[in-house]
């Protein structure tokens, strides 16, 4: 995979759960990087010694050079061009300055303005990212202000698991006392409801359509899952993934 600074790293895990790594060093102006590999029990991080810097200042997220984590994310050059970030630039930044200052890195593309974190989601192009990383870091930016205030972090792929969220708000006690919506009828005003779905199977009362789509299917799956955080039967897990008010 490519990293940050334009460097390429091979991971790979012999037998047993030993890891190592294979560094082809990117072109620098000055002197070479020195290479520091860094272990845990969760990760395996490759880092040049010119980017040791902004790390240890916070100004960097250590997951962008954890090549463990980016081959768990399938953010590997096999898997995708593109290394996907989140810039983020000082509090009260306004939103149109976010959005000129992402557009101005080479290298990149800006998919999104994030005006409630002063920040903009960026996909840097692996095959050029040194390029990125050049602009970025500046003529010897300061680690401790690094490019006016810029920080960056690597824009992870998450997942919600309903089975941890229904326990911690206290569901399980509620339906052990009786308590899960029976009786309730509750309205969804989202992207649409996947009909089909077991979870939701006999439970919709009725819908209607308040947008020029054509129909109430979900297209995007998010109305879907609210309906059934709040009443999914748990049918297609087998009632590991079973809404709040089941009932």
């Amino acid at each position: 995979m490519t990293l940050l600074t334009g460097d390429v790293v091979t991971y790979f895990e012999r037998a047993g759960g030993q890891a190592g790594v294979s560094i082809e060093a990117a072109p620098r102006s000055g002197e070479a990087p020195i290479f520091r590999t860094r272990t845990d029990s969760d990760g395996f991080s490759v880092i040049p010694s010119d980017a040791e810097p902004y790390l240890a200042s916070g100004a960097i997220d250590p997951e962008l050079f954890d090549v463990k984590e980016l081959v768990h994310q399938g953010l590997t050059d096999a898997k995708t061009g593109k290394l996907p970030v989140i810039v983020s630039y000082g509090k009260g930044t306004p939103a149109d300055v976010v959005t000129h200052q992402a557009d101005a890195f080479p290298a990149s593309d800006r998919t999104q303005t994030l005006p409630t974190l002063n920040a903009a989601a960026v996909k840097v192009r692996r095959a050029e990212a040194g390029a990125f990383w050049r602009a970025l870091v500046g003529q010897g930016s300061d680690p401790q202000t690094f490019n006016g205030g810029v920080k960056l972090r690597l824009d992870r792929r998450v997942k919600v698991n309903l089975d941890e969220s229904t326990a911690q708000i206290g569901a399980p006690e509620a339906w052990r006392a009786g308590l899960d919506g029976s009786g309730v009828t509750v309205a969804v005003l989202d992207t649409g409801i996947d009909a089909a779905h077991p979870d939701l199977a006999g439970r919709i009362a009725g819908s209607r359509n308040f947008t020029t789509d054509p129909d109430t299917t979900d297209g995007y799956g998010h109305g879907t899952h609210v309906a059934s955080i709040i009443a999914g039967s748990g049918a297609a897990s087998a009632g590991k993934y079973r809404g709040v008010a089941s009932g």
